[in-house]
């Protein structure tokens, strides 16, 4: 159980936090704002001067952890595109053009004939996870439904112009209907088709690829490809491939972060049974198990 007497620890320096709670045990402290602790509460918002300015006052300690626990999932959703940002530089340094030289592992296919083979040998091959990129560039790499693993988990990215023409759309339903995990995104620079953690195929606009097993170079194409899938700039088609909350999962949703299961069963009006049974179906929609990674998963969908 989470430590009530403490609800900032973890989220602020521990000073700050000592004056937080001391300013909530006497309702205030002096507003000295050469300390590094009072000048942290005042820059995060979580004191305020009183109507003198003699001294500091704290806001409510739900609306303060609201306020720190935004502040963060803002920073995490921030370093999380920086990082994807530095992964997609990465994979553009890797071999495109067949006129270089290929590092050991990394078969170069010189037609997109050679392509197709390679992508028809990969698809049944695979035994536990396939993730897919598309362009829409030339030629399609990711094979028709009935070619597929069915034991395998596949999670494939369309671009968003897909969704556009009756083809691509039609694409895009028979890939969701065959159990695919569907994904849109605006800029894909690459196709790719990444087998059990294993091996790789990409391809660029020249119809012409490299066939991957350098496990460096594979273990960095699935680093990046789960990065973007993640990416709050990828999204489902037509919204969400997940269910969405009712209106009461939403409610509960909003008021989990300010207050445990009883605080928010007595605003409500509820029993603790009922909003744990919410809390539970929202932990079940947004692939999470902890209130932390619910509010950064529905602060991603914009959902908070």
């Amino acid at each position: 159980m989470p430590d009530r007497s403490r609800p900032l620890a973890g989220l602020v320096s521990q000073d700050a936090e000592a004056l937080f709670l001391r300013m909530l045990a006497s309702g205030h402290a002096p507003a000295d704002t050469r300390a590094p602790a009072a000048a942290e509460l005042l820059d995060l918002g979580l004191a305020v001067y009183s109507s003198s300015g003699a001294t500091l006052r704290p806001v409510d300690q739900a609306a303060a952890l609201r306020l720190l626990l935004e502040r963060r999932q803002h920073e995490l959703l921030e370093q999380q595109r920086r990082v994807l940002d530095g992964w997609t530089r990465l994979t553009s340094l890797l071999p495109r053009d067949l006129g270089g030289r290929v590092c050991e592992g990394v078969v170069p296919l010189e037609s997109f004939d050679e392509v197709a083979a390679r992508t028809a040998e990969l698809y049944p091959s695979a035994k536990q996870h396939v993730r897919g990129t598309e362009t829409g560039d030339g030629p399609g790499i990711i094979n028709e439904v009935r070619g597929q693993a069915r034991a395998a988990r596949f999670r494939i990215i369309y671009p968003v112009t897909c969704v556009a023409t009756p083809a691509g759309a039609r694409i895009i339903e028979d890939s969701a209907a065959s159990g695919r995990q569907v994904r849109l995104r605006r800029d894909i620079p690459m196709k790719m088709l990444h087998v059990d953690d294993e091996v790789a195929l990409i391809s660029g606009a020249r119809s012409t690829g490299y066939l991957v097993q350098t496990p460096s170079i594979v273990s960095v194409l699935a680093e990046w490809f789960d990065l973007m899938w993640a990416d709050a700039a990828t999204i489902a088609p037509g919204g969400g491939d997940e269910p969405a909350l009712t209106p009461a999962q939403r409610t509960v949703l909003r008021l989990m972060f300010a207050g445990d299961d009883a605080a928010i069963a007595r605003k409500l009006a509820l029993s603790t049974t009922t909003v744990r049974r919410h809390v539970k179906a929202i932990y079940q929609v947004l692939g999470v198990n902890s209130r932390f990674a619910a509010g950064v998963a529905a602060a991603k969908r914009g959902w908070i």
